[in-house]
């Protein structure tokens, strides 16, 4: 995609014909949700090694933390893409 300067007689951008995305949708957030998942996977590795006496609740508080913020974040580019794409389809071509 090539971007051009604004100035009201050309095209803001060019899509040309048969090209392709170098990425797919899926292979871009493919990695995001599998960092998401070990990240609570590792909050409840570290729970279980709490109740085993070998972690401290510092630990416990953190690691559930980051897996928490981390999905959170997850949901809001989500949400973010859906409200794109459903304003995309109200609009009028």
């Amino acid at each position: 995609m090539e971007i051009n300067p604004v100035d009201g007689k050309t095209p803001a951008f060019e899509i040309k014909k048969g090209s392709q995305p170098d990425k797919s949708f899926k292979e871009i957030f493919k990695p995001i949700i599998d960092d998401v998942s070990k990240l609570q996977e590792s909050s409840d590795k570290v729970y279980l090694e709490y109740l085993k006496g070998n972690a401290s609740v510092d630990d416990v508080v953190i690691s559930f933390k980051k897996a928490q913020i981390s999905f959170e974040l997850m949901m809001q580019v989500r949400n973010r893409l859906v409200d794109t794409f459903e304003e995309l389809m109200r609009m009028r071509i």
